[in-house]
């Protein structure tokens, strides 16, 4: 109840209907009852929408009272709850949330334990601290039937047991009761087992009545209400038979439900650490919840819900990112985040809905007899399950059943019982859904039952997962394949395919078999991606992703390829037919007969006997009957012979046949039959009465065959009626029977195509009325194909035969659009043509529109948006009324073509008669922008600007046709509009397809006015004509914002910009409208918004203003030597404001929010004369544009002379007025005022905004100071100063966010206001948070006039050094001071430019500077002036931080004073840039709670870099670096461990903790490189600094081939990605396999390029170059290659290779003379290894090219850098590149204790260990076997044959790291034994130890060894179960080869073969593995499919031959 209204809320059952009527029926009686009877300690809940809710207030001393909300939690609120009679409680809220009490507050600081029966007994106190806006709140549950509780015990799991029925709580009697009876009690409340049970009141006597006596659980009942029992009783609960229950605590990691109506619904709470606590829906899927419902008993779950549906829980919250595979029997076994690091809140709480086998809610739904997706549709109604009937049943209907059950959509709907048939009754029949109803019960439907459950209707519902399989353009068992595959849908190639692969996917959809694999597209052509070629099942596999197949290209398999397939329903039946031997339509007929197949004999076989098999095959019909084994001779019987059928049977064995024998029919008498090609019963057409091209068209529609009404026939609908039987098109559309009239019904009326849809069904139309057509008006096609030429001709004829009876003359039509949009063509004088857009209008298009049909038109493009059109301009100047029937009855002239041309052909936008729920226009704008509208509840509405951005622009652009939106507009820029604000705070994706799809809410009036309507601004080409995402020619603004900015021209395949020489306004006029504007109010040059970057594509441009698009005007091309990009030209456009607003109004000569003012009249714009210019008719001029109002009113041409006319003088306004021209005014004369006389304003930066009562605002001054003013009553008004003193003038301060006032100032002293004066006698305390909540009274005019309007001036903080503000402009503009040495001062123009100005407005908060002005140009300031010769970076945090000297009176007057114009975007909460890189690249910064701050990795991904480069603007990100790549930054680390998702708009959207210093320091800053949408490069499958090359070209990623590939191009792609240069080349896919399209090949750089794309190249296709060839890259982290001397690893991989050097500014190699281990450590530790393996020799790792640069290289070891290592230059004459030495790095870069063996080989050697960070010797003091097995044991190796002593292998150098070894031999690590650090007195390297191992291992470190060849050939073998065994060949290929040579260190498989007949293994090893399946990218074979048992030989041993050129395969794992 609220302001004495009663509300009744929706209610879900009837039941609850009745409890809500009793309630508010007898809510005034309880209230009179309570107020009068209520005893102390009573509760109530005041002011909540439904009972359960509401504020707490209870009777203490007599007297009501309400509660402090301190310490209020869940166990409070549970004690109210339980008091009530209500469900435990759902929620705790504080502050008020259901209003403020008034009584007194009588309990605070409450703290319960939640088992007490009453609040009052629990701890309070009485004395309160609060005020009313801390009033506690409670939100309980509903308390259902059967509903039980424990009260009055110590602990939540004992005490009575009370239970809910007939509407109260009641005690239990102990009569009979027993332990099986506490089981059913403590498993219904979630407990464990019950521990016991308790009469003789232990918890108190009972209350209430008694519910339940007699009570004989068996166990094993879900809910006490389950057990017998007796409601009569012979009890005595105040005598102490009431039943007290002690139930077992709850296991770690129970579950329960709360917060729903059902006890299979709620919030998800799960028990850990002895507390309950909620779970976020972090990746809440429905595996979780079937976990949770099956873990609580329930079969499964319906739904996974999500953001606190059910209310939020308390804390703690236990679990975060739940990943559940769905088998799981607890929620805790299943991956997550523990409550210690979850990073949630509890509006994320997840919940479930439960199946239930019998109980539901009214309108629930369910699937049985199927899988958790697929099943029998039943409805819970009446009380009762029931089923559909599959009347009119389809997938629309499928659909919203599956999205009701929270599926994405449907598969399919089913019909005829197809998951059995049900056995409850049948509760809807004909249901007809229109696709948005989020119910089945929403949908059209009757209740009459006349199905048997033979019709009861299924669906199958789509999950989505990877492999899932669809049949799409068919019917339920037969249709196209598609598949699901890395996240979208795509067809399948019917190269090899089969019907055993259309076996494995009939059966994956739940069908018995396949009855054939159609190719060929049978099914219609797909769209998107070929996903699967080549599919090779064995028939077995439980999916289609389980065979094996390939990737498909488009060079290979086209959709014409498109493979099908026709599946049959569960087991085969006897009497079941199939086709064999020919397609999916055609094929010998094959019969199931006496449990086999056979065939059927010819005898008596005709189109009749054909007839019955399509028809039983689900064909409309047959077309011929073949004998004679048509389709080839079949094998095994011959099941029937002589068949004669009538026609009208069901199946083929319902007509009379004999058994044959094979004495009377062989096989060559095989029967045969061809179906109708369409397996869609409804909807198949055909042509009648003609010839196979030609015809009356004719549907087959329940059941029948019937004609079309050629009402609105026409080319376009005869087109899809062409292609759906298979021809390419039709050349004719006849009406009027001209093929004759048909017979039966007439199916289709009013047909409209718009020639893209599949089948004639899917046209929009009518169903057929006899009223309006006959068979006289029967529609005809005649059609052709592209392969028979000769048709076209022969047909020409009859098409100018019956054209006349086609097309009525004024006939129109649109062309080159979509279904309601396009170029405008009329039929005059026997032929086709266009309409001339001069005078076109809105009137005119709606004219069109409704001749067409349509309800009317959305806009009326010109300039051939739709294209240019053919032949003649047929109407010109067209004039229409809006009135007309038809577009000849409007006023035009007959065109001439001197006049127009067809690029100014007129189009038409229209909207339909049924105009769509959803359906969106633009009002009030152009063809390409306007204000949205929304069509909503049968009724146009605007959109409210409340969230607006781009990505809900972009939606609504494309839903209307255009390519994307340029910008987003607010604050009703196309003017206000009429009627419902239908949706509010829009929040698309960005993947959406209507804006009704995206998320929003529903507008109430309070929230958003007119004032925000929102528009948009779309791109220009529609999607009839858009091929990519930039076309040549198209145009951009960058640097600016919406309207100007930095011109860019798309030419060449990249964008540039534009040279200003010759640059003027006419050009920028084209490029504004051309970006949809309506043109340009002025032409900036000079890099006006920054200068570019990339080519200038155009200079000396002279555009004559008439072309449609910047590359149609003048040009010559840009060179370097000629233009800078400091010469780059700019656009500053404007848009036409509505007609109904007035002639619109810019400002020129100044930004955004400040210029000279420019009206349009009479065809131009022209200027004010500043004649009685004052802030009146400013404010006017500033209110239209979109401002709150004006901040001062300028003249004298301040912002500089305009041209042309002045427009208008002597302007007065009284400021109330919406337009500039409601003012008074009179025309200009210029002998009257002349330029220097022009008004300008300056206008608040703030757009309007909704206005809430009490609010304040400050005019006629400045930022900080001004008049007050006072938003009531609606309106803004003044205040008088009538007691005016700081304390009031302190509150107006705070008010704004100023920190206090400095003065009060009174008489007007900001100028006299012109609103009313709200406002007298102010009296403010000073403590007040607004300035109406201080004690004044109403103002009259008697009393204070506007001479006594009060102002303030106000300071913003205590100043600190350094400190800067702008003064004598506005918010944005003005005057550099800086607070220096303890005073303002301002600061000298000397040297003052654009970077000194944006560190100026970033230190405002400013995201940068707009101009940088000098000469006081907002006026000269006074005291000192503090700075001179400022020069800043542009990247200072403050002012003072940039170099400046102290300035003297006598070097720098205040006539000098510096001044800025700051960007009118404040920096807000969440903005990001990018620091210490460039434009597109550098360390992530972002601003939070007021200063900017970096981002830590930990966590950093691709997902969060792409989020951080879409909020800049940026198309994605390239890749995201870690580790302070862009060097360390300062001041806080604002985000740690964020995990975006990638679909995130702003970075703060998403999840993050708040880093701490002990957790992540500025070594981690994140970064990252982003790209604009050219052709960028990224690395993939590495790291930041190395990985797969892939580059973007044609819309998608790619990889580079390895063919040619060098150096020279890494090192391309290294500077492309802003490295210093390349370390190596790898090839071979060392980085891994890519996919999709291998878009480079043959790559040959020069080295010098800026871009891999300037580098010769061609296009790589699949016969050349496979992903196994990827190319990759290692770059050099040092950014200057050629000032550090670096050194690179090549020929090898990211740790091993040949040493090259770089010195004398070219690369080269180092000679192995005298090479060790000793400089080979030195190169490792150079590139940030900790040190070397091995340092090989000749050239281990191919030979260099190029110059040897070093040596006799001989480092000491300590060295910093190879080149400060003793070496010589080489000659040449001494070393070749046979000589090239090379190193082996080790991977760990930490000082972990690592172990080599050196001076031996991979088996033997000395034994070095690498501690206290440097590498040593072992001393032989005690050095024996089992120390040497230790060692052997931990390189890999097997048992050590021995233990050398005296430095067998040679003595070491650098210290004795360990005497002394004493091993067990059982240690995993050397170090892990005991031993003693040596030093040196006692051992010597004559003493050092060495081992011999065993290259054999029984403990592999690499399971997976070659065996009996070579070293990188052999015999497969795998280590499991403690043996190495072979590997079957079976499924053996390039895949599996290629995991097994890169696990064991090689870079791929040359070739896989069958080695067991060649090198057998012996018979005593055993086979280890079988049936292998890699997909290529796996480390180890054993990640592989695979099984371990085999039906193989060793004879079928799988073998490979491994890849070795430029790989070494890593001996210190694994001797192979």
């Amino acid at each position: 109840m609220q302001d004495g209204r009663i509300t009744i809320m929706a209610c879900r059952t009837r039941r609850d209907m009745l409890w809500a009527i009793v309630w508010w029926v007898s809510l005034p009686i309880i209230l009179s009852a309570i107020s009068t009877f209520a005893q102390d300690g009573s509760v109530r809940l005041v002011g909540g929408s439904t009972p359960q809710e509401g504020r707490v207030e209870v009777i203490i001393n007599g007297a009501w009272g309400t509660v402090c909300d301190d310490g209020w939690g869940i166990a409070e609120s549970d004690v109210v709850c339980h008091q009530l009679g209500f469900g435990p409680a759902a929620e705790a809220p504080p502050r008020a949330r259901f209003g403020e009490g008034t009584d007194p507050i009588v309990m605070d600081d409450v703290r319960c334990t939640g088992t007490e029966e009453a609040l009052v007994s629990c701890q309070f106190n009485r004395v309160s601290n609060c005020g009313h806006s801390e009033d506690a709140s409670v939100v309980c549950t509903q308390v259902s039937e059967g509903d039980i509780r424990l009260v009055n015990g110590s602990s939540h799991h004992e005490g009575r047991l009370e239970v809910f029925l007939g509407g109260q709580w009641g005690s239990v009697c102990d009569d009979l009761w027993d332990s099986l009876d506490t089981e059913v009690v403590c498993r219904q409340l979630g407990f464990g087992d019950g521990i016991g049970s308790h009469a003789s009141g232990r918890y108190g006597t009972g209350k209430g009545p008694v519910m339940v006596d007699d009570a004989g659980c068996t166990g094993t009942e879900a809910h006490l209400l389950d057990c017998p029992h007796r409601r009569d009783h012979n009890c005595n609960i105040d005598g102490w038979e009431a039943i007290g229950i002690v139930c077992k605590e709850p296991a770690e990691g129970n579950v329960r439900l709360l917060g729903g109506e059902h006890h299979h619904e709620g919030r998800v709470e799960v028990y850990v650490a002895g507390e309950w606590g909620g779970v976020c829906d972090g990746s809440w899927e429905l595996e979780a919840a079937s976990v949770v419902c099956r873990q609580l008993g329930f079969p499964g779950a319906l739904t996974a819900v999500k953001n606190a549906a059910y209310g939020s829980a308390q804390d703690p919250i236990q679990l975060d990112h739940v990943y559940c595979e769905g088998t799981e029997t607890t929620l805790l076994e299943c991956s997550h985040v523990p409550r210690d690091k979850v990073n949630c809140q509890h509006d994320h709480d997840a919940g479930v809905v439960c199946q239930v086998n019998d109980i539901g809610t009214e309108g629930d739904i369910r699937l049985v007899g199927g899988s958790d997706t697929a099943g029998r549709v039943e409805v819970y109604l009446h009380g009762q399950w029931g089923t559909v009937c599959d009347d009119h049943w389809d997938k629309t209907d499928a659909d919203v059943v599956c999205k009701q059950l929270g599926f994405r959509e449907a598969i399919a709907g089913y019909q005829d019982a197809h998951f059995g048939a049900g056995e409850e009754p049948t509760h809807l029949d004909d249901v007809k859904c229109l696709g948005n109803e989020s119910s089945i019960l929403e949908c059209e439907h009757t209740l009459d039952e006349n199905c048997s459950h033979e019709e009861d209707a299924g669906v199958s519902c789509l999950e989505e997962v990877n492999g899932a399989v669809r049949l799409v353009n068919g019917n339920d068992t037969a249709g196209r394949v598609e598949v699901y595959l890395n996240g979208e849908w795509g067809t399948v190639c019917d190269d090899s395919w089969e019907t055993k692969d259309a076996d494995v996917v009939c059966r994956q959809l739940g069908f018995g078999g396949a009855i054939s694999a159609p190719g060929y597209a049978l099914f219609g052509e797909g769209v998107g991606l070929i996903q699967m070629d080549d599919v090779t099942c064995v028939g077995s596999e439980e999916g289609l992703i389980r065979c094996l197949f390939t990737d498909s290209e488009s060079e290979n398999c086209g959709h014409g390829e498109d493979a099908g397939v026709v599946c049959y329903i569960n087991q085969t039946a006897e009497g079941t037919v199939r086709l064999a031997n020919g397609n999916g339509t055609a094929g010998r007929v094959e019969v199931f007969l006496n449990g086999e197949w056979g065939t059927v004999c010819d005898d008596y076989w005709d189109v009749t006997d054909a007839d019955v098999v399509c028809r039983q095959l689900g064909f409309s019909g047959a077309i011929s009957a073949p004998g004679s084994a048509a389709f080839g001779e079949g094998i095994g019987l011959t099941q029937m012979d002589d068949v004669a059928c009538t026609g009208s049977e069901e199946s083929l064995f319902d007509c009379t046949f004999h058994n044959t024998t094979f004495e009377n029919c062989g096989h060559s008498e095989d029967a045969g039959v061809m179906c109708y090609a369409s397996t869609t019963k409804h909807g198949v057409v055909r042509l009648a009465n003609g010839n196979d091209t030609a015809g009356r068209v004719e549907v087959f529609l329940n059941g029948e065959w019937g004609t079309v009404c050629d009402d609105h026939w026409g080319i376009q609908d005869a087109g899809v009626v062409c292609r759906q039987l298979g021809f390419d098109g039709a050349i004719g559309a006849p009406g009027s029977a001209s093929f004759g009239e048909g017979s039966g019904p007439i199916h289709m009326d009013n047909v409209l195509c718009s020639g893209s849809e599949e089948r004639l069904t899917l046209c929009r139309h009518e169903d057929y009325h006899d009223q309006n057509c006959g068979h006289g008006e029967d529609a005809g096609a005649v059609c052709f194909s592209d392969s028979t030429t000769e048709l076209v001709t022969e047909r020409t004829e009859l098409v100018t035969e019956r054209t006349e009876l086609v097309t009525e003359s004024g006939s129109v039509r649109l062309a080159n659009g979509y279904g309601t949009a396009g170029r405008v063509e009329v039929f005059l004088n026997g032929e086709w043509g266009t309409v001339c857009d001069d005078f076109w209008e809105i009137e005119d298009a709606d004219v069109v529109c409704r001749q067409l049909g349509y309800n009317g038109a959305s806009s009326s493009p010109g300039n051939a948006l739709f294209g240019e059109g053919l032949g003649l301009t047929h109407m010109d100047d067209v004039l229409c009324s809006g009135s007309e029937d038809r577009l000849d009855q409007c006023s035009y002239v007959d065109h001439a073509d001197e006049n127009c041309g067809h690029a100014e052909d007129a189009g038409a936008v229209c909207y339909d008669n049924s105009t769509e729920t959803g359906a969106i226009r633009l009002a009030n704008g152009n063809a390409t922008a306007g204000r949205v509208e929304v069509f909503l509840s049968g009724s146009w509405g605007t959109v409210c600007d409340d969230s607006w951005d781009m990505e809900d622009a972009t939606i609504a652009c494309r839903q209307l046709g255009f390519t994307g939106a340029i910008s987003a507009p607010g604050a009703a820029l196309f003017g206000e509009g009429a009627g419902p604000t239908h949706i509010d705070d829009v929040e698309c994706s960005g993947s959406e397809a209507r804006l009704a799809d995206c998320q929003f809410s529903d507008l109430s009036l309070e929230n958003c006015g007119h004032n925000e309507d929102a528009g948009v601004v779309c791109n220009g080409s529609t999607e009839a004509g858009y091929d990519s995402t930039e076309e040549n020619g198209d145009v951009r603004l960058r640097g600016g914002n919406d309207t100007a900015g930095r011109v860019e021209v798309f030419l060449n395949g990249q964008w540039g910009t534009v040279c200003d020489d010759d640059w003027w306004d006419t050009d920028a006029d084209v490029v504004c409208r051309q970006l949809g504007f309506s043109g340009a109010i002025s032409a900036p040059g000079s890099a006006h918004f920054g200068e570019g970057l990339g080519l200038v594509h155009m200079d000396n441009v002279a555009c004559s203003g008439l072309e449609g698009r910047l590359i149609d005007c003048s040009f010559t091309n840009s060179t370097f030597g000629n233009c800078d990009h400091n010469e780059d030209a700019s656009a500053v456009c404007f848009i036409d404001m509505p007609v109904t607003a007035g002639a619109p109004v810019r400002l020129d000569g100044g930004n955004a929010t400040a210029g000279r003012v420019e009206v349009f009249l009479n065809g131009e714009w022209g200027t004010v004369c500043d004649d009685y210019w004052d802030i009146q008719d400013a404010n006017v001029v500033c209110r239209q544009l979109g401002f709150s109002g004006a901040i001062s009113a300028l003249g004298s041409a301040f912002f500089g002379e305009g041209v042309g006319l002045t427009r208008m003088d002597d302007v007065y306004c009284s400021g109330s007025e919406e337009n500039l021209f409601d003012c008074l005014f009179t025309d200009s004369a210029s002998d009257n005022c002349g330029h220097i006389e022009d008004a300008s304003v300056v206008c608040s930066a703030d757009i309007s905004v909704t206005v809430t009562a009490g609010a304040i605002r400050l005019a006629n001054g400045n930022a900080t100071a001004g008049r007050v003013e006072v938003f009531l009553y609606g309106v803004w008004g003044t205040v008088c100063d009538d007691s005016w003193d700081m304390n009031d003038a302190s509150v107006v301060c705070r008010q704004l966010g100023f920190t206090g006032a400095i003065s009060a100032p009174v008489l007007a002293f900001f100028g006299e206001g012109a609103d009313p004066t709200h406002m007298d006698d102010v009296i403010c305390s000073g403590s007040e948070e607004r300035l109406v909540d201080c004690q004044f009274s109403d103002s009259t005019s008697e009393n204070c006039g506007h001479s006594e309007d009060a102002g303030v001036v106000c300071y913003n903080s205590i100043e600190e050094n350094g400190s800067i503000r702008l003064s004598n402009g506005n918010d944005t503009a003005g005057r550099v001071e800086v607070f220096l040495n303890g005073e303002w001062g301002t600061v000298c123009d000397d040297y003052w430019g654009p970077e000194d100005a944006n560190v100026v407005c970033r230190q405002l908060g400013f995201s940068g500077a707009d101009f940088a002005l000098g000469s006081a140009f907002f006026g000269e300031g006074v005291g000192l002036v503090q700075m001179d010769d400022v020069a800043c970076s542009g990247l200072e945090k403050s002012l003072i931080d940039c170099s400046f000297t102290n300035s003297t009176s006598e070097n720098c007057g205040h006539g000098e004073d510096a001044n800025v114009v700051c960007s009118t975007v404040l920096t807000e909460n969440g903005a990001i840039r990018l620091a210490s890189g460039n434009d597109t690249a550098g360390r992530v910064e972002v601003f939070l709670n007021g200063e900017w701050g970096t981002v830590c990795d930990d966590d950093w991904d691709m997902e969060d870099a792409t989020v951080v480069c879409r909020q800049l603007g940026f198309m994605a990100a390239i890749s995201a670096p870690e580790y302070a790549l862009f060097g360390e930054g300062a001041g806080p680390i604002q985000m740690d461990d964020v995990g975006c998702s990638g679909s995130e708009a702003n970075l703060i959207d998403c999840p993050s903790i708040n880093s701490t210093s002990g957790n992540c320091g500025h070594a981690e800053d994140a970064s990252v490189v982003c790209f604009t949408g050219g052709s960028p490069v990224r690395l993939a499958g590495g790291n930041d600094t190395a990985g797969r090359v892939e580059v973007f070209l044609h819309g998608e990623w790619g990889t580079v081939c390895d063919d040619d590939w060098s150096i020279k191009d890494a090192n391309v792609v290294c500077r492309q990605l802003g490295f210093g240069g390349a370390i190596s080349a790898p090839e071979s896919a060392f980085f891994g396999a890519g996919v999709g399209l291998t878009q480079m090949d043959n790559v040959r750089c020069s080295g010098s390029e800026e871009s891999l794309f300037d580098c010769l190249y061609t296009d790589s296709t699949l016969d050349n170059c496979g992903h196994t060839e990827d190319a990759g890259v290692v770059c050099s982290t040092d950014t200057s290659v050629t000032g550090s001397n670096p050194i690179r690893l090549a020929g090898g991989n990211v740790t091993a290779g040949r040493v090259e050097v770089f010195l004398n500014g070219e690369w080269g190699t180092v000679c192995d003379d005298y090479w060790d281990i000793t400089d080979a450590d030195v190169v490792c530790r150079q590139l940030g290894f900790s040190g070397a393996n091995s340092a090989p020799g000749s050239a281990a790792f191919g030979e260099g090219v190029g110059l040897t640069q070093m040596d006799d290289v001989a480092c000491y070891g300590s060295e910093a850098s190879l080149l400060d290592c003793s070496y010589t230059d080489s000659t040449g004459e001494n070393c070749g590149h046979n000589e090239d030495a090379g190193v082996v790095c080790l991977t760990d870069t930490t000082d972990n204790f690592e172990i080599r063996l050196a001076n031996g080989n991979d088996t033997s050697g000395r034994v070095e260990v690498f501690l206290n960070g440097e590498w040593g010797t072992v001393c032989d003091d005690d050095w024996g076997i089992d120390d040497a097995n230790v060692v052997c044991r931990q390189l890999g190796f097997g048992e050590a044959s021995s233990a050398p002593r005296y430095a067998l292998f040679g003595e070491g150098v650098g210290p004795t790291q360990m005497d002394n070894v004493n091993c067990s031999g059982s240690e995993a690590s050397l170090v892990d034994c005991a031993f003693i650090d040596s030093t040196g007195e006692n051992c010597a390297h004559s003493e050092d130890a060495g081992v011999v191992c065993s290259a054999s291992t029984t403990e592999p470190t690499v399971p997976v060894r070659l065996a009996d060849d070579t070293e990188s050939a052999g015999r497969v073998e795998v280590f499991l179960d403690g043996q190495w065994g072979t590997v079957c060949d079976d499924y053996w290929g390039p895949e599996e080869a290629t995991t097994t040579c890169r696990q064991l260190g090689f870079a791929g498989a040359i070739s896989y073969e069958t080695v067991g007949e060649r090198i057998p293994a012996d018979e005593s090893v055993p086979i280890a593995i079988d049936d292998v399946r890699c997909t290529g990218s796996e480390s180890s074979l054993l990640d592989c499919d695979y099984i371990t048992t085999h039906n193989c030989q060793h004879g079928e041993d799988a073998g490979v031959v491994c890849f070795t050129d430029g790989e070494l395969p890593d001996r210190s794992e694994e001797e192979i």
